[in-house]
């Protein structure tokens, strides 16, 4: 049996093991019998295959926990995108946009404020101008 020698025969290689394992058949074999499968997965990673959905494992314990809880978080705050922790700064950016913001609203309060001051140094009635 020759090997494949080029890396156009390994990807041509890796494409039919790829396709033969997402076959529906393939997956309801190995899904029935968790032995079957964890052995799978094992001569998988071995061989430097990636896994087919049906094989790689779930997240259990306490990080699976902790992912379901970050799901419920982002689909009740779409507005929040929380970012990958590597691209994360400390809250920094947020801790910044809030002071933004904070700024934003009292300076369109001085803004009401002056314009009220306008109104009464006028003489006129606030609520008719409203």
């Amino acid at each position: 049996m020759d090997l494949p020698t080029s890396p156009a025969d390994d990807a041509r290689a890796m494409m039919l093991i790829s396709d033969r394992l997402a076959d529906p058949r393939v997956q309801q074999f190995f899904s029935v019998n968790r032995h079957k499968q964890a052995a799978t997965r094992a001569l998988l990673e071995v061989l430097g295959i990636p896994l087919p959905k049906w094989a790689q494992r779930s997240p259990s314990g306490r990080a699976a926990r902790h992912k379901a809880a970050l799901d419920r978080f982002q689909a009740d705050n779409l507005e929040e995108a929380l970012l990958p922790a590597a691209t994360q700064d400390n809250g920094v950016s947020r801790i910044t946009r809030l002071i933004q913001q904070r700024q934003e609203r009292e300076a369109a309060e001085q803004v009401r404020t002056d314009e009220l001051a306008a109104i009464y140094a006028s003489g006129r009635d606030p609520l008719e101008s409203a």
